[in-house]
């Protein structure tokens, strides 16, 4: 149970990333498996804040109260915790980064053909960049990037 990919990250989130994930797990919109909240409330508890070590069929058991033990079954909760834990993870890097928004918003609304809009917010993008205070390699990453969805744009626009 120590040894998994999940029980490792989980023990090394920061007291806020843990919350964040807690509210993140709880919330209909990312998740609708109320035993993915029921296994995560477990390895919060036990694990990371008593330190308790835990038992598969334990944990299966808390789990599915009743039913056999299914090694594959646990398997698959748990990888399905992890790819949630991944997804927080990222979707926390995502908030983080008003560029990659930036980039991204420009690609939504380039494939949605919004060519009176693209060209306004790509400017604006391009403007907030030049105001920023990245240093050289940073800011060539964004510069770059901003050219991509603009070129990206383009060959849409010529297919259409």
């Amino acid at each position: 149970m120590e040894d998994t990919r999940l029980v490792y990250f989980l023990r090394h989130l920061s007291p806020a990333q843990m919350d964040g994930f807690n509210d993140y797990i709880r919330n209909p919109f990312f998740n609708q498996r109320d035993t993915l909240i029921q296994l995560f409330d477990l390895l919060r508890e036990e694990l990371i804040e008593k330190g308790h070590a835990l038992q598969r069929e334990d944990v299966y058991r808390y789990i599915y109260p009743g039913q056999p033990f299914n090694p594959g079954s646990l398997k698959a909760l748990f990888a399905r915790l992890f790819a949630q834990l991944k997804q927080y993870l990222a979707w926390e890097e995502f908030n983080r980064d008003k560029y990659l928004q930036q980039r991204l918003f420009l690609r939504a609304s380039g494939q949605m053909g919004a060519m009176r809009h693209f060209a306004a917010f790509h400017k604006s993008a391009r403007k907030e960049l030049e105001k920023s205070d990245l240093n050289a390699a940073d800011y060539f990453f964004e510069d770059m990037s901003l050219e991509e969805e603009r070129y990206r744009y383009l060959r849409i626009q010529g297919k259409r």
